[in-house]
């Protein structure tokens, strides 16, 4: 029986654009499952420029930002597939946004963790 390998993962940028994207995703949930393990208290999630804060949450609501970006990443990596044979230039701009969006998803869960000190 062979496996076929996607087209898009023949190519070496949007390879390592998916693998990036889905190490940095790996990273937020570890870090958050590291950080939040043993907290029952709430968190805050969100500042204003006021004094104090604007949104509280458990835990499980930093967990559903993180579900919420696996699902985007997921999505994602199936449009640069979709692209990649019909136009290139799409799956380029997936896998790199892609990557975007899961760097800026660690900082934001990085961002939540230094707030509340963990």
């Amino acid at each position: 029986m062979k496996i076929s390998i996607p087209g898009f993962l023949k190519n070496n940028n949007l390879r390592n654009a998916t693998a990036v994207s889905i190490v940095l995703i790996v990273i937020a949930f570890a870090r958050a499952y590291v950080a939040l393990r043993d907290i029952n208290h709430l968190l805050i999630i969100h500042l204003t420029g006021i004094p104090g804060s604007s949104f509280a949450g458990e835990k499980f609501d930093i967990y559903g930002l993180l579900i919420s970006g696996l699902l985007i990443l997921i999505l994602n990596i199936l449009l640069v597939h979709v692209f990649y044979r019909r136009e290139r230039f799409f799956s380029y701009i997936f896998a790199i946004a892609s990557m975007v969006f899961a760097l800026l998803l660690l900082i934001a869960v990085t961002g939540i963790m230094a707030l509340n000190s963990l």
